[in-house]
């Protein structure tokens, strides 16, 4: 497991969101304003609600 040191030290922090819905979309949105966001993975339960949300 990582320290916190370790886990602060990184230039960017990584996320998943599950759901592809109106909140899903919104925090994808509000993640792309930040600089050090990666959004690594996103699962939903519709194919198509994922595809819409790129």
């Amino acid at each position: 497991m990582w320290s916190n040191a370790e886990l602060m030290s990184t230039t960017s922090r990584s996320y998943a969101i599950i759901g592809a819905g109106m909140m899903g979309c919104e925090h994808i949105r509000n993640l792309a304003l930040l600089d050090d966001a990666r959004l690594i993975a996103l699962a939903h339960q519709h194919q198509t609600a994922v595809s819409n949300s790129k």
